[in-house]
């Protein structure tokens, strides 16, 4: 489950990575712009992911309790859910959108940022599409099926970035609408899968269809507290980009957001092991086997810890090069000792990102997506409150660190709170609905 994961993962995050490289060529401020705005985006793309962690979760749980009707219930509900959710988000963004990145800091590159934010807002359901459907795949163990979606994407995204940007001379807006082309096609794939050849597991169909309280109820239990989780993390990522524009301008906005992208590519391997035990530990919950989801959870938190130090060591040698990838134009080459500093400050909290990581899966499989997601409030508010905090001295590297000792501290806090409950549930021996 975890390599084709980690593969899909990869080419994402490159594909971000793509973007600023090609928009750098228009300056330091398309960065900015584009690093203001990522919040939003993000935010977009999180719901389709949380509901789709709710499907797989949901779909994975009735496969191993063998009740394949309500899995392929599931599956269709999940998907009216965020055809739903991404009207909704269209109509508050287009609303709300302006205030939120002149309040993050936007200020003279305001126009830049609508430029980018409007296409992208605009088709906030099809971006959804790809998480929700994806997530649907990997609940009934189709990894490579659910990998190819987000590969097509992201690659296609790659390819039409420049192409947009500067052969159609469209700009810093040509990068929002290659993004939305690339999503369009991707649903190609899915459509053939479910509509055409209909060879999947957990077909979706919505002939009679209603929502019905039991698959909704399963969806919601991970969906809307992974939703909210992931959509928190987007958005505190505009405190985060306020305070940061308040210690250096918008070229430290861009500093940010551009290493942060590097930083996330260096993770994904801790990323990928967390989605794969999702559904490995939802269907032995199912199974009422709580030896089977302890061996697979302490597995994978090994492995993800093993992998994640080495990467982290790698990274510390490789980070002025790596740093170099992503500058284009003279006009942000100043920019790039300010991210090698980040980059390498950042490595030190990699082993710990693998037990958020992971623990998050074990909390998520047995139903405490609520607890997961307070925690997550809790982490992402304390890094708010350091970057807050330190802003004030006007150092960056003040910023990074304050970072990396929160990411660590709440690491070790999230472990123990999952394994905590998880020993509650095998003394106790009940459903987890019951718990």
């Amino acid at each position: 489950m975890a390599f084709p994961i980690a593969l899909a993962l990869l080419v994402q995050y490159f594909n971000s990575v793509a973007d600023m490289f090609w928009v750098s060529g228009l300056g330091a401020d398309a960065l900015a712009a584009v690093s203001i705005v990522t919040p939003v985006y993000m935010a977009i793309i999180s719901i389709g992911n949380g509901i789709g962690a709710g499907a797989s979760y949901a779909i994975s749980k009735r496969i191993g309790a063998g009740k394949s009707d309500s899995a392929s219930k599931a599956a269709s509900q999940s998907l009216m859910m965020t055809i739903a959710a991404g009207v909704a988000s269209l109509i508050l963004l287009v609303v709300t959108v302006v205030p939120l990145i002149d309040y993050m800091g936007a200020g003279d590159i305001l126009a830049l940022c609508t430029d980018y934010a409007y296409p992208v807002i605009l088709s906030a359901p099809l971006l959804m599409m790809g998480g929700v459907l994806s997530g649907c795949l990997r609940g009934e163990g189709a990894a490579k099926r659910s990998t190819a979606i987000l590969v097509t994407a992201a690659i296609f995204n790659m390819v039409l970035d420049p192409v947009f940007i500067y052969w159609l001379d469209m700009g810093i807006a040509g990068a929002a609408y290659a993004t939305v082309v690339s999503s369009a096609i991707s649903m190609i794939p899915a459509v053939y899968w479910y509509a055409v050849r209909k060879d999947v597991l957990v077909p979706i169909s919505f002939t009679g269809f209603r929502f019905t309280r039991p698959e909704v109820r399963s969806i919601s239990e991970v969906g809307v507290p992974q939703t909210a989780e992931l959509v928190i993390i987007s958005l505190m990522s505009v405190f985060y980009v306020r305070s940061i524009s308040f210690a250096g301008g918008t070229d430290l906005v861009a500093v940010f957001e551009i290493t942060w992208r590097v930083a996330t590519i260096m993770m994904v391997p801790a990323q990928a092991i967390g989605f794969a035990l999702v559904p490995i530990l939802s269907a032995s919950f199912g199974m009422r086997d709580p030896a089977r989801v302890r061996g697979a959870f302490f597995y994978g938190l090994k492995l993800s810890i093993a992998v994640m130090a080495a990467i982290a060591a790698l990274t510390v040698v490789l980070a002025p090069y790596l740093t170099d990838l992503m500058i284009l134009s003279d006009d942000s080459a100043r920019l790039r000792p300010y991210m090698t500093d980040m980059l390498v400050v950042c490595t030190l909290f990699f082993p710990a990102f693998s037990l958020i990581n992971a623990t998050s899966a074990l909390l998520q499989s047995m139903g405490r997506g609520t607890v997961s997601l307070t925690l997550t409030i809790v982490r992402n508010s304390a890094i708010a409150a350091v970057y807050a905090s330190l802003s004030v001295f006007g150092v960056a590297s003040y910023m990074w660190w304050g970072m990396t000792v929160t990411e660590i501290v709440f690491g070790f806090v999230t472990l123990a709170v999952g394994l905590l409950l998880f020993r509650r549930v095998s003394v106790v021996r009940k459903p987890i609905s019951q718990l």
